[in-house]
């Protein structure tokens, strides 16, 4: 893939978007302000900065609003810190740097209040944020600490550098750059032991002496290693290319890095490479890397480096011998091409980039794969036809055209040029399309997308925008229509898909005249700014006293109530005097948000969500999005997985009727007019929303994390709190995801019931354990707060063999015969038969009940659970599995079909799926369940559009429990005689009989081992009709559970 379009968009970012941000600053009153925001455990754009603990236990990387930081010992993910953030480039994280001692994390971020844009954290503390450094009232971009930490060196999107003493956070010296039109610096940092700041800057390098502040110039004495350094720097072969695009440099132990790319054999090539001293050729060259790297760090011994590229990929690996130690990417991947079919209802997709030759505008990717709306459903393959870009539509044409130092899109009628657009400073132009729709009161608006994220329908009849999409964080790949022109389609590197809204066009108050940043490029002779004596090059600064940064935000916000025709008061500024101008606003752009927000997984989980919040998702998919909420700028931000608000917020109802409506209030009163108990409507992203449905907050107290014991039971003291003025409902205790065997309970609650003190015994397994507690209340889950013990038991308890008990539980014939299915009962019995082999081989012991047709009575399948919760142990391992059919009721509880089963009298005839969510409560062990109660031709078919998922709640930490279900929420389960069985459990059997299975060749099946050959055999089997779902919640690890003689 060439590099010319993702270079403008990575090296955009150092220099434009300061000016796309207009200066922005955090609001007056930002607590508790909350956002929906992707949580992939990674970087979905380009990493800013990378730094590697003193100690060499932590890497910490700076990009989009986030600083994650990983273990290098483990390669887990240990830590997000969170802050102050809005929709504008506010909150942006640039840089970071650890102090020498290791006891400071300081961080470079987006703000140019005078509250300061250097965060300070305590690494003995990363919870909360420390204080904050002001000095810049600017955002800081570039973090550098001396090498005995006495002094910190930090620059500004200005350019300034100021020069502190870090003891006392005093600014000794500020020094200006050296072009105060091109601020930047491509490396900053003390390359050697002395206190010497070497920067790179676009001219070239300099030397800034510390503490005094002075660029040195030739002549002056600098350290004999950096003078050596600069002697063969402009000699060092570089592996390809004739350029880098970042350093490290640390003089003090011989050794210097850079990162580059070039062509090799017609494809691009990206390297990081490793200098040692004087020497011209590098030492170590790293070539894993498949896009530009833009951020690279070795560690105090560089021994060790890590590097990251445009696209948030962070590789470590050994500088030695350039093997890969670890390599962090985020879930998901980028979208390069996005459409709809004919109908509306799918979406064709592609993951994967066009080469080099087929790499440009409008042509970033294909369509590969297909998500079905109404299906939830994904497919590897695109049936099409697709509505793709139309940048010719009959005569009339669209180009990019760059000249007086910007660049333009074009509409060209054959030869002539009708009109031009002004691509804003910073950004390039990615994709454009002519649209059909005439829903915004325009004949053939203009569409465009640009490598920041940007979206903008423009009015063809002048050079005016009609539309702004606010949604996308990065790179736009593709632009699709829908047929009827009510619907854009918008795919981007930030691996999101977005469906937005072509109609409601709601036009807002503009100021009369054009401007970039705030300096002024246009004004129409007779327009209301030119009688008002407004010139080109004054500066706009705020209207009816409100600056250009809050204007924004009332847009994003909705809460902007200038209209068209509105007489108001400019602040100006001219040759830097202030002055006043009294103009009538024009006709300016809307500001739209997604209608619908996609994001699909690696392992093909997804999430599809409103910016309100509501959603469906598959299992687990409600982990990857999160509810972001401010608490100011000196104060961590909270942050909430969408999980923890299922209560209020899952409703695939209310997804449903998204695109039917084209409006998310629209299709909230519709599904809440067909239940048969209307729910609230809600809105998360408002404060006092968020404040009242907050979940509570849970501290553990004893035992210490990291605690080891020799006895069996451990006591638990922890405290829950209310954050509002729900109480608390329950607080779940678990030990390695399961509710533990427990004694001597105790509670304690004040008469509000707005705090909890629990007090309790839990019994241990040998190893390491996971103790995790979780509070309720009406409204939502708190996280889990999670302590780590290490029970030593002696040796003959540590290899004592767990017990089975199995409940299999299969209906094929129902007294009502026309509900009869063929294989569910066999399937039952096969299913139980195949553990046998691990009796006295992975278990002690193996029991088993199974319950079949005529024996599957509402009485009988009770007390066969009832049978279960009172046969195992924590030791044990529990095993369901049900075949049958699932069945609703008119107010959409659900239940398994028994064999006396009424559809008309549920509640006397079928089991409640609450009695099965209360019996994995009640269960102390390891739980698998496997679930297969979609069969087609019985009750229900499929389960239907705007039903919830029954299993969603089973894979909460609360449950706790490993569910394998045989298909999606939407399929039907299959049966088929040549199988002999259904296709989950010829699935299921045919892996226990297939040593071939165990993908890492340990001898054991594992869960995960279970999901790659079961999916695969199933789909196989059902010619990709059926796909089976298989999820865990994160607080139960992944485990064998059957082993091959």
């Amino acid at each position: 893939m060439p590099t010319r379009i993702v270079l403008t968009a990575a090296l955009a970012l150092f220099s434009a978007l300061d000016s796309s941000a207009a200066a922005q600053s955090a609001p007056d009153n930002p607590a508790a302000e909350a956002e929906l925001v992707l949580d992939t455990q990674g970087f979905t754009d380009m990493v800013g900065d990378l730094a590697i603990s003193p100690d060499g236990k932590l890497l910490a990387a700076a990009g989009n609003k986030e600083v994650r930081i990983w273990s290098l010992e483990s390669g887990d993910l240990v830590k997000t810190l969170r802050g102050q953030r809005e929709r504008t480039s506010y909150g942006n994280c640039y840089t970071l740097a650890f102090s020498p001692d290791g006891r400071w994390l300081l961080v470079g971020i987006d703000d140019y209040s005078a509250d300061g844009s250097v965060r300070v954290y305590d690494t003995g503390n990363l919870d909360e944020i420390h204080a904050l450094l002001p000095g810049h009232n600017a955002p800081v971009k570039r973090l550098a600490f001396s090498r005995d930490g006495q002094y910190l060196a930090s620059a500004g999107s200005n350019g300034k550098v100021l020069l502190w003493q870090w003891g006392t956070r005093r600014v000794l010296a500020t020094v200006e750059p050296s072009q105060k039109d091109q601020p930047l610096y491509y490396y900053f940092g003390f390359p050697t032991a002395e206190p010497f700041l070497l920067v790179q800057e676009s001219k070239g390098p300099s030397i800034i002496g510390v503490p005094a502040g002075k660029r040195l110039v030739p002549g002056d004495p600098i350290p004999d290693a950096l003078r050596r350094w600069f002697g063969v720097r402009g000699g060092a072969k570089l592996p390809l290319g004739t350029g880098t695009s970042c350093m490290s440099v640390r003089l003090d132990q011989g050794k210097w890095l850079a990162a580059g790319s070039g062509t090799k054999d017609g494809s691009a090539e990206y390297w990081v490479a490793v200098w040692q001293k004087e020497a011209l050729d590098p030492a170590t060259v790293y070539r894993a890397h498949r896009y530009v790297v833009m951020a690279a760090a070795m560690n105090r011994d560089c021994d060790l480096a890590a590097s990251a590229d445009v696209f948030g990929e962070i590789h470590v690996w050994e500088t030695a011998t350039g093997r890969s130690r670890h390599v962090f990417r985020s879930l998901g991947k980028p979208v390069y091409r996005a459409a709809l079919d004919a109908t509306g209802r799918q979406i064709g997709f592609g993951l994967k980039p066009n080469p080099g030759d087929l790499w440009n505008r409008n042509s970033f990717g294909k369509v590969q794969h297909t998500f079905h709306f109404d299906r939830r459903r994904i497919d590897d393959f695109s049936a099409g036809p697709y509505q793709v870009e139309s940048p010719t539509r009959g005569r009339f044409s669209l180009t990019v055209r760059q000249h007086d130092g910007n660049q333009y899109l074009a509409l060209m009628d054959g030869a002539n040029m009708v009109q031009e657009y002004r691509i804003r400073a910073g950004a390039t132009p990615t994709c454009y399309t002519l649209l059909a729709s005439p829903r915004l009161g325009l004949e053939t608006p203009v569409a465009l997308g640009d490598d920041s994220g940007g979206v903008l329908v423009y009015d063809p009849r002048n050079s005016e925008e009609r539309r702004s999409l606010a949604g996308h964080d990065s790179f736009v790949t593709s632009l699709s229509e829908s047929a009827d022109g009510r619907l854009l389609v918008t795919s981007s590197t930030d691996r999101t898909i977005r469906v937005w809204s072509l109609e409601n066009y709601r036009p807002t108050g503009d100021v009369p005249f054009k401007y970039i940043n705030d300096a002024v490029y246009e004004v129409k002779p007779l327009s209301s700014a030119a009688r008002a004596g407004i010139q080109v090059g004054d500066r706009y600064l705020a209207m009816d006293g409100l600056d250009k940064s809050e204007l924004s935000r009332q847009k994003l916000k909705g809460t902007y109530y200038w209209r068209p025709g509105q007489r108001v008061t400019l602040s100006m500024e001219r040759n830097g005097k202030p002055y006043e101008a009294q103009v009538t606003l024009k006709e300016g752009y809307d500001l739209a948000e997604p209608l619908l927000s996609l994001f699909i997984a690696d392992d093909s989980q997804w999430v599809l969500w409103t910016p309100q919040g509501y959603y469906d998702a598959s299992p687990g998919g409600d982990r990857l999005i999160g509810w972001h909420v401010n608490q100011g700028p000196a104060h961590a931000a909270r942050f909430y997985p969408v999980h923890q608000f299922r209560k209020q917020l899952y409703r695939p109802d209310v997804i449903d009727q998204v695109l039917n409506t084209g409006s998310v209030e629209e299709a909230v009163r519709i599904a809440n007019a067909a239940m048969a108990q209307p729910t609230q409507t809600v809105d998360l992203r408002q404060p006092e929303t968020i404040q009242k449905m907050e979940p509570p907050q849970v501290r553990i107290l004893e035992p210490a994390n990291g605690a080891k014991t020799k006895t069996a039971e451990i006591a638990i003291r922890a405290e829950a709190e209310s954050q509002n003025a729900l109480p608390i409902t329950n607080v779940t205790v678990l030990v390695n995801g399961r509710p533990p065997a427990a004694k001597n309970i105790s509670r304690d609650r004040d008469e509000s019931g707005l705090k909890h003190t629990i007090v309790r015994q839990v019994q241990l397994l040998p190893g390491d354990n996971e103790i995790s507690l979780i509070a309720s209340n009406s409204a939502s889950d708190s996280r889990p707060a999670s302590v780590r013990v290490r029970y030593e038991a002696p040796q003959a308890e540590e290899v004592i063999l767990p017990n089975l008990y199995l409940l299999a539980i299969g209906v094929s014939e129902y007294a009502d015969g026309k509900l009869n299915l063929q294989f569910a009962h066999k399937d039952a019995e096969t299913f139980a038969r195949a553990w046998e082999a691990q009796r006295g081989v992975l278990y002690r012991n193996i029991e088993t009940k199974i319950v079949t047709n005529k024996e599957a009575t509402l009485q009988n399948i009770l007390s066969a659970m009832d049978w279960l919760v009172k046969s195992v142990s924590q030791r044990d391992v529990a095993v369901m599995f049900v075949s049958a059919h699932g069945v609703r009721d008119e107010r959409q509880n659900y239940y398994l079909a028994t064999h006396e089963v009424n559809p008309l009298n549920l509640r006397s005839t079928g089991v409640r799926f609450s009695e099965i969510k209360e019996l994995l409560r009640d269960l102390p062990c390891k739980v698998l369940l496997f679930v297969d109660t979609c069969h087609s031709g019985g009750i229900t078919g499929a389960k239907a559009a705007g039903w919830e998922d029954p299993l969603q709640d089973l894979v909460s930490e609360e449950y706790g429990a490993v569910v394998f279900s045989s298909s999606l929420p939407r399929e039907v389960s299959l049966e088929d005689p040549a199988w002999g069985h259904g296709a989950f459990t010829r699935g299921l059997i045919d892996t226990f009989g297939d040593p071939a299975s165990d993908a890492n060749h340990d001898g054991y099946l594992s869960i995960i081992e279970m999901e790659l050959s079961l999916d695969r055999r199933v789909k196989e089997l059902t010619q990709g009709r059926q796909h089976p779902v298989v999820d865990r919640p994160p607080t139960v690890s992944n485990f064998s559970f059957y082993r091959w003689r």
